[in-house]
């Protein structure tokens, strides 16, 4: 096979890590028969992950908003949709207003409905598989707040000159 110019190929190698096997990609100068994949394939899986975890996150807003009637289930917002690279999981992040144990309520809840909201989503999306479903915390925005409040101290007790 050989190597049209301006195209990158990379080869993929298996190394063994405390018993699983983790892919490795690394550039190839030359091209060979032997388990190679071209940048833009790689490319186009990731675009496709990227699309089903936002057609996900549309959904799941949807089903969570109007169709859950579980009363642990307060002011939920999707941050971010993580799809694995075979689309089989999907990780969702959510951020929950209220305090600790109301925060822990809503993912044990979101948790157990995984399963019925995944059946919704089967029957509302044209993609072959619908991913496993699992709810995450997403506490970034509490941390970021956080971050800038700490900066605004430090503005605050610094002298006028220095600012």
């Amino acid at each position: 096979m050989s190597q049209s110019p301006g195209r990158r190929c990379w080869a993929v190698k298996w190394r063994s890590c405390e018993g699983s096997p983790l892919p490795l990609r690394f550039p190839l100068v030359g091209c060979s028969d032997i388990a190679l994949l071209s940048r833009e394939k790689l490319d186009m899986a990731q675009q496709r992950q990227h699309k089903v975890g936002h057609l996900l996150r549309e959904e799941i807003s949807t089903v969570i908003q109007r169709e859950l009637r579980d009363p642990r289930i307060g002011l939920v917002s999707i941050t971010e949709v993580s799809v694995s690279p075979d689309l089989r999981q999907a990780k969702i992040f959510v951020s929950i207003y209220g305090d600790r144990e109301s925060k822990k309520a809503n993912i044990e809840a979101l948790n157990s409905a995984a399963g019925h909201i995944r059946a919704i989503l089967s029957r509302r999306l044209e993609i072959h598989h619908v991913p496993d479903l699992e709810f995450a915390l997403d506490d970034s925005l509490e941390r970021g707040a956080r971050v800038f409040e700490l900066l605004e101290r430090v503005r605050r007790e610094q002298p006028e000159e220095e600012q």
